[in-house]
C-alpha cells in the first residue's frame, strides 16, 4: 500500500541504564534505527560522502543479522516475533529515505551511491530505484534533448485524464471500478519511456529553458494529482480490504509518474507528500473507526 504509518520513536529516559542489545532481532532493530537515523541526516552531497562508510557497514552488519535470525533455537524465534513489528516500522521508514535519496542520486556522492548499490545487491534495501542511481550524466544532443521534451509534453494530456479518474472516486466501489483505468493510463505513460531518468543538466544549455517551461506546465497537473490521491486516502474505510485494488493500482501509477516526468515529479511528490499522506489516514481512521 502507497500509504505507511510514521514511527514513533521514544526517547530514552533520563538517567536511564544503555542495555547493550543482545539476540540477533533486538541488534537488527538497533541497526535498522541506525541506518534510517544516518539517512536522515543526508542532506547534501558533504553528508552523502560522510554517510557513506558507516553505511555500509551497517548494510553487512544487517545482512549478516537477517541470516542469523533464522538460525537461531526456540527463544530467539520468540524474540523475533516479538520484535517483528518494531523492525518493520523502522526499516519502513528507513526504505523511504533510502528510495528518496535514489531519486536524488545520492547528492553526487558517488561513495553513496556505490554502497547504496551494494545494499540492493545484498538484498537488503529493495531495487525498485536501481535506474534512479544510475542516471546518466552525459549531455543530450539537441536533437536528443528536443526528442525528450516533445515526450514530457506528451504527458500532459495523460496527466489530465489520470486526474480525471482519480476525481470520480468516491468510495470503495468508485475506487474499484477505475483501478484498470488507471493502470492503463501508467501503461501508458511508461511507452517510449528513455533508458535513463534526464534532468535539467543532462540537457544542453540551449535546451534548459525549454526543458524547465514544459516542468512548469506538467507541475500544477502533478500537484492537482497529488491533492486528489491525499483525498481519496483520506476516504472512509480506505485502509480496508475493499480498496486494497484501487491502492495497488495507485502504487503502480505513482511509480509511473516518479519514472516519466522526470525532475518535475520531484519538485511536487517532495517529503511533505508522504506526512499529507499519513494524516490523511490516520484522520480517516479516527474519524471512521
Amino acid at each position: 500500500m502507497l500509504v505507511v504509518a510514521m514511527t514513533m520513536v521514544m526517547p530514552q529516559l533520563p538517567g536511564a541504564p544503555k542495555r547493550e542489545a543482545e539476540t540477533p532481532p533486538e541488534q537488527m532493530l538497533v541497526v535498522t534505527r541506525e541506518m534510517w537515523q544516518l539517512l536522515c541526516g543526508v542532506v547534501n552531497k558533504q553528508t552523502a560522502d560522510s554517510a557513506a562508510g558507516r553505511f555500509s557497514e551497517l548494510v553487512q552488519r544487517s545482512w549478516q543479522l537477517n541470516e542469523a535470525m533464522f538460525e537461531g533455537d526456540a527463544q530467539d524465534v520468540e524474540k523475533l516475533d516479538a520484535q517483528t513489528y518494531r523492525i518493520a516500522e523502522v526499516y519502513e521508514e528507513a526504505s523511504y529515505e533510502f528510495d528518496s535519496l535514489c531519486r536524488s542520486q545520492c547528492y553526487g556522492s558517488q561513495q553513496l551511491v556505490n554502497a547504496f548499490l551494494k545494499a540492493m545487491e545484498l538484498g537488503v534495501f529493495g531495487d525498485e530505484e536501481r535506474e534512479k542511481l544510475m542516471l546518466t550524466h552525459v549531455q543530450l544532443t539537441p536533437s536528443a534533448a528536443a526528442g525528450e521534451i516533445a515526450r514530457l509534453r506528451s504527458l500532459e494530456k495523460m496527466d489530465d485524464d489520470l486526474l480525471h479518474e482519480l476525481t470520480k472516486v468516491r468510495d470503495a466501489t468508485s475506487a474499484s471500478s477505475v483501478a484498470g483505468q488507471i493502470v492503463i493510463l501508467a501503461g501508458r505513460m511508461n511507452e517510449g519511456r528513455p533508458a535513463h531518468r534526464f534532468g535539467r543538466l543532462n540537457f544542453p544549455e540551449t535546451a534548459r529553458s525549454e526543458f524547465q517551461q514544459v516542468c512548469d506546465e506538467l507541475e500544477p497537473r502533478l500537484w492537482q494529482i497529488r491533492n486528489e490521491i491525499v483525498r481519496i486516502v483520506a476516504l472512509q474505510g480506505y485502509d480496508r480490504e475493499p480498496f486494497d485494488s484501487f491502492s495497488d493500482a495507485l502504487d503502480n501509477v505513482y511509480e509511473s509518474l516518479s519514472s516519466t516526468h522526470g525532475e518535475c515529479f520531484d519538485d511536487v511528490f517532495d517529503a511533505s507528500f508522504r506526512l499529507d499522506l499519513d494524516d490523511a489516514l490516520h484522520g480517516s481512521i479516527t474519524t471512521n473507526p
